[in-house]
């Protein structure tokens, strides 16, 4: 029975062959897939949603609230405050092939 694992033959170190080889990069590409996905769950999930929520509340605050200008101008920035975060949570999380972090 044949192992698939070439040996070295100087050295008498196992190799992998080239169809291992590729098996083996396929299963930690999909490992680093699994992890991204579970990070942007985790991101829609516990931070983008919760800052939705908030947005969703400053709203309901403002409508029913504001009684001078001040008051709906300084709740309208923290909605765009929040926006603006949640914004950026996303186009860090998930850049485009045009924009990657370094």
């Amino acid at each position: 029975m044949e192992s698939g694992i070439a040996s070295d033959e100087c050295h008498g170190t196992p190799q992998a062959s080239p169809v291992q080889t590729r098996l083996l990069r396929a299963e930690a590409q999909l490992r680093s897939e699994r992890a991204r996905r579970n990070h942007l769950e985790h991101l829609l999930r516990e931070e983008l949603a919760q800052e939705l929520a908030g947005i969703a509340l400053l709203v309901t605050a403002l409508r029913r609230q504001a009684r001078s200008a001040l008051e709906a101008d300084q709740a309208l920035q923290q909605i765009a405050d929040l926006l603006a975060s949640s914004i950026g949570h996303c186009c860090r999380a998930a850049p485009t092939p045009l924009r990657t972090t370094r």
